[in-house]
């Protein structure tokens, strides 16, 4: 079994927070979708595929935002002032 340091359970809690954050996105354009698009002109297969569309468009959303803050959490470190002469760290 895998122990579950406070760095992995942190990636973990980021991960699943830009999951939700881009499905909810999805979600978000899809009501805009729905409410833009007339009933008349699209069929339920079409407004289904579209709302999966979005959906996944939503999950590789959410995945580039987490590759995206695992690259600030790896440079962060190169911006961080050091000790201040005097100073003990």
């Amino acid at each position: 079994m895998v122990a579950m340091t406070r760095s992995r359970i942190g990636l973990v809690v980021l991960l699943v927070a830009c999951e939700l954050f881009g499905l909810g996105a999805a979600q978000w354009f899809f009501r805009v979708f729905r409410i833009t698009v007339p009933a008349a002109v699209i069929t339920d297969f079409s407004r289904f595929s579209a709302h999966a569309m979005y959906l996944l468009n939503g999950a590789l959303l959410g995945l580039v935002l987490f590759v995206w803050c695992l690259g600030v959490l790896a440079i962060a470190p190169a911006f961080r002032s050091g000790p201040k002469p005097g100073e003990r760290g």
